[in-house]
């Protein structure tokens, strides 16, 4: 990594930086959208499935730290990706427990 404290002091502006916490919401988001089609093959991706709280936690983490610093890091759309992906798949497994059950 490169050392930015000189920066500081001369008063320019660090480029963006890539936020980890939204690329794993997003990697976990893709994970799970991808397991149910291959959930059909094998039990293993269909188990990838619930993955999504980590997709939430991730988007919503990513998020707060983008709002704390802003223009410090990059890639929002990817932690919206995350959070979308994952409340559709908590809403989706609200839907099937509450029709397993009734």
């Amino acid at each position: 990594m490169e050392d930015h404290s000189n920066a500081l002091l001369m008063g320019t502006a660090l480029p963006p930086q890539k936020s980890r916490l939204a690329r794993a919401s997003f990697g976990f988001a893709l994970a799970v959208l991808l397991a149910l089609p291959l959930g059909l093959i094998h039990v293993w991706f269909a188990a990838l499935h619930f993955l999504f709280p980590v997709a939430l936690v991730t988007g919503h983490l990513a998020l707060r730290q983008m709002a704390k610093a802003p223009g410090r890091y990059k890639d929002r759309n990817m932690a919206l990706f995350g959070l979308v992906i994952g409340h559709f798949n908590l809403l989706l497994s609200a839907v099937l427990i509450t029709a397993m059950f009734t």
